[in-house]
């Protein structure tokens, strides 16, 4: 979904799988993409605009402390209530994940162009 969302963007995109997802099962990785099992993400968030995450409670405060935006995914109750609390305070925006798909995910994140 994020290669097809952000493929034509010309920003550079930092993708961490984690360890739990086959790298082999990924389609092509676009040219603007870097995939990475894990990143150092509190040097990352220093030097990005916008942070798509799941909304957990560490991600969230660090990104808060970087000023960066979110825009929170959650998959479990507690990353709702989280997400929820960031829109509220205007600090990122909390989607569903039933209604996210690749093509609501480029529009929301249009605004990083600017």
């Amino acid at each position: 979904m994020c290669f097809t969302a952000f493929k034509e963007k010309t920003w550079r995109v930092l993708k961490a799988i984690g360890n739990k997802v086959d790298s082999s099962i990924l389609s092509k990785t676009p040219d603007n993409f870097i995939v990475a099992l894990h990143v150092p993400q509190l040097t990352v968030l220093q030097h990005t605009t916008v942070f798509l995450t799941h909304g957990g409670m560490n991600r969230v405060m660090q990104s808060l402390y970087y000023g960066v935006p979110m825009i929170v995914i959650p998959q479990m109750p507690e990353q709702k209530m989280t997400a929820q609390r960031v829109a509220e305070l205007n600090m990122g925006l909390n989607l569903e994940k039933a209604e996210v798909d690749s093509e609501f995910v480029g529009i929301c994140c249009n605004s990083c162009d600017e």
